[in-house]
């Protein structure tokens, strides 16, 4: 078994990552736990969201230049912020659902991994280990 954990904390993504949560999640002295780094400020992107992990970023649909936004889910009684969301997605930012997030400016859930081929590699060394 292995654990990819996205991470928004800076101090989660250190290799220095405290033992006791690698205690707390069953993973202490083992390498079984793998921090990913879930933040790219120069995309403005500020976390994945659940459903973005299993896309890569060239999704004609829901990738960094689909047709798709999700925006209602975070403003479902805001039109103007809606609006905004759905008509500038240069300007918004990416990412989960939260008081934090939601705090730093307008918001769209973020529908891609960008860094999907980082999972791929992950998912392809774990099954060659086994070979």
């Amino acid at each position: 078994s292995k654990l990819l954990l996205y991470c928004t904390d800076k101090e989660s993504n250190s290799p220095d990552f405290p033992e006791w949560n690698r205690a707390t999640l069953g993973f202490e002295g083992t390498t079984k736990l793998e921090i990913v780094n879930s933040v790219f400020p120069e995309q403005r992107i500020l976390s994945f969201s659940h459903t973005s992990l299993v896309l890569p970023a060239d999704d004609e649909h829901y990738g960094e230049s689909g047709d798709y936004s999700n925006c209602l889910h975070y403003y479902p009684n805001d039109v103007e912020k809606f609006s905004s969301c759905n008509n500038n997605p240069q300007q918004v930012l990416q990412g989960e659902l939260t008081e934090k997030n939601l705090k730093a400016g307008i918001l769209r859930r973020l529908m891609y991994n960008p860094d999907f081929s980082g999972l791929k590699d992950s998912m392809r060394k774990f099954i060659n280990d086994f070979q």
